[in-house]
């Protein structure tokens, strides 16, 4: 039990660590919005880069992979789609989403191949612990923590639960303010927080203790502002996937 919660105050604190830089993306017009911070917006950073000691050739050639990645990975629902008439605009969208959410994962994972081409295994890892950090407990939902923790079914169903809950009071704090206006950030903070400890009530003692290790050591994600390039791809159940903002 003391485990689980010293890792739920870790999850709770790296987020809160990665929000101001949220913010500032969100006062330029453009938000991180559904699209996780994966390996691959990781290694788009310089300070990242450099805490993987990647050097010589390499750093030039990881900047062209992440930027033709961000190119190849630019696609989103046909715009036609939320002009439907309801039902039909839900039910269509979720469809559509569901054949983009799989297209999306294609274009990552043949990315991924083509970096650990230039990576060494430990510096891949620690790409993969900087990203998990980043996404807090949303990383419960990616395949590789999924895998890594070996949860299971019901497990995966009360965190994808617990996620969509938290995406529709999200999207409420969105739509409560306009323009350049920030959203509530005491009550962002409060939804991240009852997110993350439901999200870890749901691991047992071991898969908690394990969670720790595979994170690795924090990293200072306030390195990471305005140097991740938000990367459209990967979003998350529910979220816009269109170039309508």
């Amino acid at each position: 039990m003391l485990k689980s919660r010293c890792v739920s105050v870790l999850l709770i604190v790296l987020a809160m660590q990665f929000l101001d830089a949220s913010v500032v993306a969100q006062l330029k017009g453009r938000t991180y919005g559904g699209a996780p911070r994966n390996v691959l917006n990781i290694l788009s950073s310089p300070s990242a880069v450099k805490e993987l000691k990647v050097g010589g050739p390499a750093v030039a050639k990881l900047e062209q992979l992440t930027a033709a990645y961000r190119k190849d990975n630019a696609i989103y629902l046909d715009d036609s789609l939320f002009d439907l008439p309801e039902p039909e605009r839900t039910k269509k969208t979720a469809e559509a989403r569901i054949v983009l959410h799989k297209k999306h994962r294609e274009i990552y994972e043949s990315y991924i191949l083509k970096a650990k081409a230039l990576l060494t295994p430990g510096q891949l890892e620690r790409a993969q612990q900087i990203a998990w950090q980043t996404q807090g407990s949303g990383a419960f939902s990616e395949p590789e923590a999924v895998a890594a923790l070996e949860l299971t079914k019901p497990q995966q169903e009360q965190i994808a639960a617990a996620n969509k809950d938290y995406d529709v009071k999200l999207k409420g704090l969105f739509a409560a303010v306009s323009g350049n206006q920030i959203i509530d950030l005491k009550k962002k903070a409060k939804y991240d927080r009852e997110r993350d400890s439901g999200i870890m009530a749901t691991l047992t003692q071991e898969q908690s203790e394990k969670w720790t290790k595979l994170i690795g050591q924090p990293y200072d994600l306030s390195k990471l502002k305005d140097e991740v390039v938000p990367i459209y791809g990967l979003p998350e159940e529910g979220e816009p996937t269109s170039k309508k903002k």
